[in-house]
C-alpha cells in the first residue's frame, strides 16, 4: 500500500553529491586549520629553541667574560703573597702586562699592598703601559713605558693627584667583604667614557693578616657588543644585558650605551633605549614583574608590539660575587612566519582548488549513475503495479550491469515466488538455526581458556623428557663423532664405498653442523620450559611465595623489561645504569611483589629523566648490607627531581602528577605496601629539585629477625 503520510524526499542526486562535497569542504577546512595550527605550532617551537640556544650562548659568553678577571687576580695573589712583585721599587710587572695583552676586554691589572705601594699594567692608547705609586713617585700615579719582560723604561706622564690604592673603592670592597668581589659598573672616563668594572680580590699571608688587593680592570661594552652582534637573532631580533636598576650594560644594537659629557657621563636605562625592540621590551618586563628585582628564574614570555607578537627569553645572570644581571632576547613572529603565510596561503588555494574540481566531478557522477538508477525505480513501480514484464538496458558501470541483470532474473522469476515462498522460509529458518547453533559453539570455545593450566602440565612432561635428554643425546653424538675421527686418523684412507658416503653426506660440514643443531634444540626446549613455567604461573598467581632469593636477578629482569626505554632515542639520549652491588646473601621476600617495586621506581625515574633535559642521563642502582641485618636498595636518578609538596603526598593512593592517561596514581602506593605492609620494611624518598631523586628500600634480610 502507498504511504499515508508525507515525508521530506531527497533526490538521488543530493544524496549523492551533497555528502560528498561536505566530506571534500570538511576535509579541506581542517586542513587549512591545521596548517595554521601546525604553523603557529613551529613558530612557537622554533621560537622558543631560537631563544634558548642565544640566551645559553650569550650565558656561556659572560661567564666566561666574568670569570676570567678573578681567574687572573687568582694568579697575581698567589705571586704577591710569595713575594714575586717589586712593589717597593715599581719593577718586574711581566705578569701584568701579559694578563692584557693576552686578554682583550681587560683595561688594567694591578695590585695595592697594605702599605700604600700600588703596581700594575694599563692600556694607554694603543700601548701598554706600567702604572705606579710608590715612596719613590711620590706616592703620586705614574706611567712608564715598558720592555717584553715587564721592567719599566721612559717615563710618560705624571698623575700630580696624590694616590693611595688603600683609599681605592676596589680596594675598599674587596677588605671589606673578605673575599672576591665585584665594584659596581662606572662609566670609565680615562676609556673614552666606556661601561667598566672592576674584579678585586684581598691577599692574606698563612696567619691572616691582609698583604693588599689585586684588581682587574674589565671594559663591558667593545667585545661583549661585538659577541651579540655576531649572534643571529631571526632577522631583526635583539639581545641585551642589563642591571637590576635598568641600566644597560651592553646589547647588539649599535646605539650609544652612555649619555651626558665628562663626569656627567652615566649608563643609559633600558626603558629609554632608542631601539623600539629593547625600550618596549624593558618597558614590558617592568609592568610584568613589577620591578626587575622580582626576576628569580628563566623566563619565555610574549608580549605585543605594533600588533605583532613578540618572543622574548629572561635569565638571570648572578656569579655569587656581586654579578647581578638580567639577559633578554627578544625577537618577532614576523621573523619566522614568512615562509610559514607562505605555505599556508599554497595550501589553502590548493584545497579550495581541490574543492571546486572534486564538487564538479561529484556533480558529473552522480547525474551518471543516478540516471540508470531511476530506470530501476521506474520498473519497480510497474512491477509493483502489476506489470511483471520489465526489461532493464544495461550501462556502463559494473555494479549497475550486475544490478540491471538481477533486476531482469527477479522480474521474471517473481511470478513463481509465491509459490517457493513456504520452502524459502524454512530454508531461511534452517539457517538461523544453524547460525545459533554457531554461536553456541563459539561460546563453548571461548571458555577452552581455562584449559590453559591443564594444557601447560600436560606439555611440561614431554618437554622436560626432551629437554633431560638433550645432554645425552649431545654426550653420544660426541662420542661417535670422537669414533669417526679416530677411524678417520688410524685408516685414512677407507675403502672407496666409505670414502664416496662421506663425500656425500659431507662428514666434516655435518660434524661441525651437528653440534650447532643439537644446540639449537636445546634454546627451543629451553624456550619451551618458559613457556609452560609462564603458563603455569598464570594459572596460580594468587599463590603466596615467600623464599629466599637473589634480588640482584630481581632488578636485571625488570632491567630487561625496561631495556627499550633505557636504549637512545630521536628525541633521547641513551640511559646510562649505575649498578653498584654489594655482596649479598639470599633475602627472604616475595620476588614477584617486589619485583613490581622496582619496575614503578625504575618506570617512574625514566618519566622523570624524559622530562628533564640534561647532557647526560643515568640511573644509579646500589644494595647493600646495613647493620648486618637489614638489606637497603637504592634506586636514584639525575631528572627534574620532587618538590616537596609532592613527596608528603607521594605515596598516597591516586596522586599522580601526570597528565590524564599516563598514570593512576596507585603505582607508589602499591609499593610502599608491599614494602611496609608484607615486608615489614621502609620505603622513604629523598630529592633535589632540578638535580636528582633517590627512593631507598629496606627491608629485613631474615623475616624471622622481625
Amino acid at each position: 500500500m502507498p504511504p499515508t503520510a508525507k515525508c521530506l524526499k531527497i533526490p538521488l542526486r543530493g544524496v549523492l553529491v551533497v555528502p560528498f562535497v561536505l566530506q571534500i569542504f570538511t576535509a579541506v577546512s581542517l586542513t587549512g586549520w591545521l596548517s595554521l595550527r601546525n604553523g603557529q605550532k613551529a613558530v612557537n617551537d622554533v621560537a622558543a629553541q631560537l631563544r634558548q640556544e642565544l640566551i645559553a650562548r650569550i650565558e656561556g659568553e659572560l661567564k666566561q667574560y666574568i670569570n676570567k678577571p678573578h681567574d687572573i687576580n687568582r694568579v697575581n695573589s698567589v705571586a704577591f703573597a710569595q713575594g714575586h712583585m717589586d712593589m717597593v721599587n715599581g719593577r718586574n710587572a711581566k705578569q701584568f702586562l701579559t694578563q692584557v695583552q693576552i686578554s682583550p676586554f681587560v683595561f688594567s691589572s694591578y695590585c695595592g699592598d697594605a702599605q700604600g705601594y700600588y703596581l700594575g699594567a694599563t692600556r694607554r692608547e694603543s700601548k701598554i703601559a706600567m702604572t705606579a705609586s710608590n715612596q719613590e713617585t711620590n706616592y703620586h700615579f705614574y706611567f712608564y713605558e715598558m720592555d717584553n719582560w715587564g721592567d719599566r723604561r721612559k717615563f710618560l706622564e705624571q698623575v700630580n693627584s696624590s694616590y693611595d690604592p688603600r683609599q681605592r673603592p676596589w680596594y675598599l670592597s674587596a677588605v671589606k667583604a673578605g673575599r672576591p668581589t665585584w665594584s659596581n659598573i662606572f662609566v670609565n672616563i680615562v676609556n673614552n667614557g666606556k661601561p667598566a668594572i672592576t674584579a678585586s680580590e684581598p691577599v692574606y699571608d698563612p696567619e691572616g693578616k691582609l698583604l693588599g688587593v689585586c684588581a682587574t680592570l674589565v671594559v663591558l661594552s667593545e667585545n661583549l657588543r661585538e659577541f651579540l652582534g655576531s649572534l643571529s637573532i631571526g632577522k631583526t631580533g635583539k639581545a641585551f644585558v642589563m642591571e637590576r636598576s635598568g641600566s644597560m650594560i651592553s646589547s647588539s644594537t649599535t646605539e650609544p650605551l652612555i649619555k651626558g659629557q665628562g663626569k656627567a657621563q652615566k649608563m643609559i636605562d633600558a626603558v629609554e633605549s632608542r631601539e623600539p625592540f629593547v625600550r618596549e621590551t624593558a618597558k614590558y618586563l617592568l609592568k610584568y614583574f613589577g620591578n626587575f628585582d622580582q626576576i628569580h628564574k628563566s623566563e619565555q614570555l610574549e608580549f605585543t608590539l605594533k600588533s605583532e607578537r613578540q618572543f622574548v627569553q629572561l635569565l638571570p645572570l648572578n656569579d655569587g660575587r656581586g654579578i647581578d644581571w638580567l639577559i633578554v632576547v627578544v625577537v618577532p613572529e614576523s621573523d619566522f612566519m614568512e615562509q610559514i603565510n607562505y605555505n599556508r596561503t599554497t595550501t589553502i588555494i590548493l584545497c579550495l582548488l581541490s574543492l571546486v574540481i572534486a564538487t564538479g566531478l561529484a556533480i558529473i557522477t552522480s547525474q551518471w549513475i543516478a540516471k540508470p538508477i531511476r530506470r530501476l525505480s521506474q520498473a519497480s513501480q510497474a512491477i509493483a503495479s502489476g506489470n511483471f514484464e520489465q526489461n532493464v538496458p544495461d550501462t556502463l558501470v559494473e555494479e549497475l550491469v550486475s544490478l540491471s541483470v538481477s533486476f531482469n532474473q527477479m522480474s521474471h522469476e517473481l511470478k513463481n515466488s509465491y509459490q517457493t515462498l513456504e520452502q524459502k522460509v524454512e530454508e531461511r529458518t534452517q539457517e538461523l538455526r544453524e547460525t545459533q547453533a554457531q554461536l553456541i559453539q563459539s561460546e563453548k570455545m571461548s571458555s577452552l581458556g581455562q584449559l590453559v593450566a591443564g594444557i601447560a602440565h600436560e606439555v611440561n612432561n614431554p618437554a622436560n623428557f626432551i629437554h633431560g635428554n638433550l645432554s645425552h643425546l649431545s654426550q653420544y653424538t660426541q662420542d661417535l663423532l670422537e669414533l669417526v675421527q679416530l677411524y678417520q686418523k688410524y685408516y685414512p684412507q677407507p675403502v672407496s664405498e666409505i670414502q664416496a658416503k662421506s663425500e656425500d653426506i659431507e662428514i666434516e660440514f655435518l660434524s661441525e653442523d651437528l653440534s650447532k643443531l643439537l644446540n639449537s634444540m636445546k634454546v627451543g626446549s629451553e624456550r619451551i620450559r618458559d613457556i609452560v613455567k609462564s603458563l603455569r604461573n598464570f594459572s596460580r598467581l594468587d599463590e603466596a611465595d615467600f623464599k629466599a632469593v637473589d634480588i640482584h636477578e630481581g632488578i636485571e629482569s625488570t632491567l630487561m623489561i625496561l631495556q627499550n626505554r633505557l636504549k637512545p632515542r630521536h628525541t633521547h639520549p641513551e640511559i646510562e645504569v649505575i649498578k653498584e652491588y654489594g655482596n649479598l646473601p639470599p633475602i627472604e621476600c616475595y620476588a614477584g611483589q617486589l619485583n613490581q617495586v622496582f619496575m614503578n621506581i625504575l618506570t617512574n625515574a625514566l618519566d622523570a629523566l624524559d622530562e628533564h633535559r640534561v647532557e647526560k642521563k643515568t640511573i644509579r642502582i646500589s644494595t647493600s648490607l646495613y647493620n648486618s641485618e637489614l638489606v637497603r636498595i637504592c634506586i636514584a636518578d639525575n631528572g627534574c627531581g620532587i618538590t616537596e609538596e609532592v613527596k608528603k603526598r607521594l605515596f598516597d593512593p591516586f596522586f599522580t602528577t601526570k597528565s590524564v592517561g599516563k598514570g593512576t596514581g596507585m603505582g607508589m602506593s602499591i609499593s610502599y605496601q608491599i614494602v611496609i605492609q608484607k615486608h615489614k620494611g621502609k620505603l622513604w624518598c629523598t630529592s633535589e629539585p632540578g638535580e636528582r631523586t633517590e627512593f631507598w628500600i629496606e627491608i629485613p634480610l631474615n623475616q624471622s629477625v622481625i
